[in-house]
């Protein structure tokens, strides 16, 4: 099969729909209305409020929060995976450059590499902890709460040495009941295509 152009890609992102090409994702609703941050955060703590959605964040000072394009990449995928299978144990896969391929990102290994920092933010958003809170209407009080608790066994780990040069690993991450129901029941539907163009950016992924 001759290689896909860019133009060409772009192009079938108007010509045929994610559901049709077989590129529908998902977004959790709350990070639509309400992003997370854009650059390294100064203070392990982070809020956000637009309108009635407010997102508030905050890690242990030794790990920090999550930022950048990585986070949005994994928990679109987390959200999508989620989605799709119906459960909220997601499986990494056996190697960490199998997760950066999950994620449509190149496997540059090293310690400036993707697989490294992508389990830096792993990292990060693994020991985040995530509320959010929707009010009514802006005049009434009454409003809706839930904290993303993600549960993991094996962060990407190995585990006992099976075979010669060749690690079992043990990799997945098992979404905090609340999370998971919020996700599955309003996730906002994403095109992974236009995701995949915009992975160098997350103000564009934002917008």
């Amino acid at each position: 099969m001759a290689p896909v152009s860019p133009s060409e890609d772009l192009f079938s992102l108007e010509s045929t729909n994610a559901l049709t090409a077989g590129a529908l994702g998902f977004m959790p609703r709350v990070l639509v209305f309400t992003t997370l941050p854009h650059r390294r955060p100064e203070s392990h703590r982070f809020e956000r409020v637009n309108g009635r959605h407010t997102l508030r964040m905050i890690a242990p000072r030794r790990v920090g929060l999550p930022y950048g394009s990585y986070p949005r990449l994994l928990l679109s995928w987390l959200t999508t995976e989620a989605v799709r299978t119906k459960s909220p144990e997601i499986q990494l896969g056996a190697t960490p450059n199998d997760l950066t391929r999950k994620l449509g990102l190149s496997t540059i290994s090293g310690p400036r590499g993707t697989a490294h920092r992508l389990k830096g933010q792993l990292r990060r958003l693994l020991h985040m902890r995530l509320s959010w809170q929707t009010t009514a209407d802006l005049h009434r009080k009454s409003s809706r709460y839930g904290s993303v608790n993600l549960e993991y066994a094996s962060w990407l780990r190995p585990a006992r040495q099976v075979l010669p040069r060749r690690p079992a690993w043990r990799s997945r991450i098992v979404l905090g009941q609340d999370f998971f129901e919020e996700i599955t029941r309003s996730a906002v539907p994403i095109d992974l295509r236009a995701i995949h163009h915009l992975k160098s950016s997350p103000m564009a992924i934002d917008l």
